[in-house]
């Protein structure tokens, strides 16, 4: 059994809500292949609230190339709450989907584009349209390449269980296959931009063990953070809704 009088420094209980039905996620398989410390907390609650400014600690063994190009020198992360009933796992599965259908739509288009500039090459005589086709199709062919890298960064769906998503910007994810806590970030306006998938622990307990309060003095910063990551999500979601009505 965990030791809640341990975690009350960083979870707010009394707003905690405890499940109503039994995790698909957080079974018996799961647990057997990575035992923690906080298994009841996982077992019990589908939403796990942390108080005000409390963080986690990023170890610089973390901090790699590809950490860095999407958080820069940033070695904390606020930990604000855990999103984990099945029915949020699944919407948050739904809509790494709707992204990867995105880009594999992208990508068609281009392949597609360039199939008919190069059958208007082989039928023209014009040699300035000709150049300029075979020009835009040298483009096209680095933006397929430059596509199919981020389709391999995003994470496959069935190796992972979500537990906190800012939907368009960025998800917190289990590992299932090694148990570690990994972080998935991508461009909140616009679904073809740099992406990054990186592991910032080695498993669940790892990452609440070093969870910390912020000093208040730093309250401020944080606000005017949070504000701008309000104003992009709100953007996103205007770009996201246009798309899935066409």
């Amino acid at each position: 059994m965990y030791n809640e009088k341990k975690l009350e420094n960083v979870i707010e209980f009394k707003i905690c809500k405890k499940r109503i039905e039994k995790s698909k996620y957080f079974t018996e398989i799961f647990f057997g292949k990575h035992p923690m410390k906080y298994r009841e907390l996982f077992e019990e609650y589908e939403k796990i609230f942390f108080k005000d400014n409390v963080y986690y600690k990023v170890d610089k063994k973390y901090m790699t190339d590809v950490y860095k190009d999407s958080m820069g020198e940033e070695d904390t992360i606020l930990a604000s709450y855990f999103s984990i009933s099945n029915d949020r796992i699944e919407t948050i599965y739904n809509d790494i989907i709707f992204y990867i259908e995105r880009l594999e739509d992208t990508l068609e288009d281009y392949e597609e584009d360039i199939e008919m500039m190069e059958d208007y090459i082989e039928e023209s005589e014009d040699s300035e349209d000709i150049k300029d086709f075979e020009s835009q199709i040298e483009d096209d062919k680095e933006e397929i390449e430059r596509i199919k890298k981020l389709l391999e960064i995003y994470p496959k769906i069935e190796n992972y269980i979500p537990i906190h998503s800012e939907p368009g910007f960025h998800y917190l994810l289990i590992n299932k296959l090694t148990g570690a806590i990994e972080f998935f970030m991508r461009d909140p306006i616009s679904i073809d931009k740099y992406t990054g998938l990186f592991k910032i622990a080695d498993s669940l307990d790892e990452f609440i063990d070093k969870l910390y309060i912020e000093k208040t003095e730093n309250r401020v910063v944080n606000i005017a953070q949070g504000r701008k990551v309000l104003k992009e999500m709100d953007e996103y979601i205007k770009e996201r809704d246009k798309f899935k009505n066409e």
